[in-house]
């Protein structure tokens, strides 16, 4: 087994054709880096990172501290993340030079909400030698594809990037050169032009019927899964800005196979999860306060989680999620929960009293027991890294909005597989009341 066994198992993945690649990544903010931090996870072989050193002089702790420190820092995290991929870093006046010494570059990306990186990635695309993508990010709405220069990328060259949705962006960035590079047979094609999408503020609670969790300002909130989908959660939730006490649950320990898509992990096979991330995240988000148990959560440990404000569902199974919506049916506790494939992943909440549980809005009983039957082939399920970093930035947004008093309702759904708009809500449900049964 090695590290890019879970998406090798993809149908039709073709792992040597990564290795192969050379891919630019320009810019300078958050963007950026989460694009060049998936990049390597997945295995692009070389990795060319355009934009300006600072040079910052200190101690580097943080991700604020790193993102501003430039891409000579990244490069030095992203070779302890991946020692595979060769990485080469290039400032923006060398942007030409860089194509020059480098023919066989087969993608560019210009991530971020700057002009310079797009500017190159549109004439790029234009002359059609080199595939170019770009994609930017403000606070609820992302842009990702072709890269047009018109009156909305002026607009959002304005506007401060968001960094919870640069996850988001970067992501979907990630996976569109995927498409390009090595396009699979069972997906609808890389899109054709610049999409957009944004993330509403649906659904005000109404006053005096808000869930007792919701009025929390300093929430605390238990992750119950430390893999993937955690840590890219607890990633979203530390880039949000807000604070919380985060309580990370979690049995295993790390593997070599988890590398491709649990970024904070590197050097770290063989150790716990739970602690392992909560200590890396606590480094990087200051306002996260975080604790780490290595334990399943099951009934004889159900108090811890159940008396947390938030849950978030982050296991690899049905049976769980199906336990923890029985615990916080039974408690009143606000469930978000996530999960993902190799194609793309969901997140919806149940907010007692005002959105349905898991069971009435996705049936999660009968998918648990249908789980629990098929057991026993023992194969690890397919999975990638920007599936689930998407999915976990939509699951962060989503108790940021509670903490707002307002209630995301419906099916939040990333899909991969279509050509163009990939992240949009479905089933939008009224409210069950299995809480008061």
């Amino acid at each position: 087994m090695n590290r890019y066994a879970r998406q090798a198992a993809v149908h039709g993945w073709d792992q040597e054709r990564l290795d192969r690649a050379t891919v630019a990544v320009a810019g300078s903010g958050y963007a950026a880096f989460l694009t060049g931090l998936m990049a390597v996870a997945m295995g692009f072989g070389r990795l060319v990172l355009v934009g300006r050193d600072c040079h910052l002089s200190g101690r580097l702790g943080s991700l604020a501290d790193l993102v501003e420190a430039g891409p000579g820092t990244w490069a030095r995290l992203y070779e302890r993340l991946n020692p595979e991929v060769d990485l080469h870093v290039s400032p923006p006046a060398g942007e030409a030079r860089a194509r020059g010494r480098l023919p066989d570059l087969d993608g560019y990306i210009a991530a971020g909400n700057g002009v310079r990186p797009l500017m190159l990635a549109e004439a790029l695309a234009r002359r059609g030698k080199v595939p170019a993508i770009a994609g930017s990010a403000a606070a609820g709405v992302g842009t990702w594809g072709v890269p047009v220069r018109d009156r909305l990328a002026r607009r959002m060259a304005r506007h401060p990037e968001d960094r919870l949705v640069a996850q988001m962006v970067a992501g979907l960035l990630v996976d569109e050169m995927r498409k390009l590079l090595m396009p699979l047979a069972w997906e609808a094609g890389p899109t054709e032009g610049r999409q957009v999408f944004s993330l509403p503020r649906l659904c005000p609670a109404d006053e005096g019927r808000r869930p007792r969790s919701l009025k929390l300002t300093g929430p605390s909130v238990a992750v119950v899964g430390a893999g993937a989908l955690g840590t890219w959660f607890g990633m979203g939730l530390g880039l949000s800005g807000r604070r919380a006490a985060v309580h990370l649950f979690d049995g295993d320990t790390v593997e070599e196979t988890n590398l491709n898509r649990q970024v904070l992990f590197y050097g770290a096979v063989g150790e716990p999860k739970a602690t392992t991330l909560a200590a890396r995240l606590a480094r990087l988000f200051p306002t996260l306060q975080m604790n780490g148990y290595g334990l399943l959560v099951e009934d004889d440990t159900a108090q811890l989680v159940a008396d947390k404000g938030v849950v978030a569902a982050c296991p690899d199974s049905f049976e769980v999620r199906a336990f923890l919506n029985r615990l916080c049916c039974r408690r009143g506790r606000v469930l978000v929960n996530g999960g993902t494939t190799a194609a793309g992943g969901s997140c919806s909440v149940y907010a007692p009293g005002h959105t349905p549980c898991l069971e009435c809005l996705l049936g999660i009983e009968r998918l648990a027991r249908n789980e629990v039957e098929a057991r026993g082939c023992g194969a690890a399920d397919p999975s990638v890294v920007t599936s689930n970093a998407v999915t976990g930035a939509v699951m962060a947004w989503a108790v940021v909005e509670m903490l707002d008093e307002r209630v995301p309702r419906g099916v939040w759904e990333f899909d991969g597989r279509p050509r163009d708009q990939r992240l949009g809500v479905h089933s939008q449900r009224p409210a069950c009341r299995c809480h008061v049964r």
